[in-house]
């Protein structure tokens, strides 16, 4: 099965404000992913983070890949398909944080996904 999480980053006033401005990346040692906007000063010693616990398996900070093209996130383009994200992070994309994690299950087998989300001094 999949599992899979989504966040809009809002860095600053709005969303549509920001979002030229927000950066993403992945920390290569735990694979938590990071939103910063160094241009609007209530955030720009700030950072945002987003985690599956490590259990993520893909990723992408691009929300129009997780929407997709005219559709919207009551029905996500994203989740219609088994493909996963592409691992892209960084600047220039409409900025969202979205992980997918692939288990696998046996029966009677059960799991625990903690989704972390929060902000830190950058």
């Amino acid at each position: 099965m999949t599992v899979a999480a989504y966040v809009d980053w809002v860095l600053g006033p709005s969303r549509a404000a920001a979002a030229p401005f927000t950066v993403t990346s992945i920390d290569p040692a735990t694979g938590a992913m990071f939103a910063t906007n160094r241009w609007y000063p209530a955030f720009a010693e700030r950072a945002a983070f987003f985690d599956l616990g490590g259990r993520q398996t893909s990723w992408t900070g691009d929300r129009r890949e997780f929407i997709g093209r005219n559709a919207d996130l009551d029905d996500p383009a994203a989740l219609a398909g088994d493909a996963a994200f592409s691992n892209r992070v960084g600047a220039g994309f409409d900025p969202c944080g979205a992980m997918q994690a692939q288990i696998v299950l046996a029966a009677g087998d059960s799991i625990e996904i903690v989704c972390l989300l929060g902000e830190t001094q950058g």
